[in-house]
Parts: C-alpha cells; structure tokens; sequence
C-alpha cells in the first residue's frame, strides 16, 4: 500500500492513495551483500475536492494504474536482518509526470 498523501492544488487538495503490485529479481553479489530490481504497477484512485472552512463544494474521483520500478542493495547485518537501501521512481502518464524516492530501511526475513 502507498499512500502519496496530499497536496494543495488550484484552490483545492487532491489525495493520492493505492496498492503496488511488482515482480523483484535479485542477485548475490558478495556473501552478506545483494542487488535487486522491481517493476511493477501502482493502481492508484485520486479525490480532488474544494473546501471553504468545513463545507465541501467539488469532488472528483479518478483512477488508473501506472508503471513502477526500482533497484537496490540490501546488506545482512545479523542472521535475520538486512540493512535495504532503495529507489524507487513512479510515472504517472495521466499527469506527465514522474515522482521518486530513495529510503534506507531494516528488513526482518521470517523463516
């Protein structure tokens, strides 16, 4: 689940919210150390609405699914934990537009 949250845009808010759905290759490249790529689809719904205090005038629902993808390395730093340094980028064809982001997160494997 991603939610891109909101954002103030022509005398409104449109929020953004949906589930990433992405296939993840992954290669050893040291004994504690590997590289990995994802690619996938967001399928996402937007709500754009107008306001004037607490009344609400306009709301507009859209949705649509858009291409997504990623690489990275994850690093073992215990038995069942790894240190994941990530990018992931998102593009959004009806907007023309791209967004991205870099995290640095601890990962836990279940066996």
């Amino acid at each position: 689940y991603l939610d891109l949250g909101s954002v103030d845009v022509a005398g409104g808010e449109l929020n953004l919210d949906g589930f990433a759905f992405m296939v993840v290759a992954s290669m050893p490249v040291a004994q504690t150390m590997n590289v990995f790529a994802k690619v996938g689809t967001y399928q996402w719904e937007s709500e754009y609405s107008t306001r004037h205090g607490d009344i609400r005038f306009e709301r507009a629902v859209d949705s649509g699914s858009d291409f997504l993808y990623g690489f990275g390395v994850n690093f073992g730093i215990a038995d069942d934990f790894d240190a994941v340094l990530e990018y992931r980028a998102l593009a959004f064809d009806a907007l023309d537009e791209e967004g991205s982001n870099i995290s640095l997160g601890v990962r836990y494997r279940f066996h």
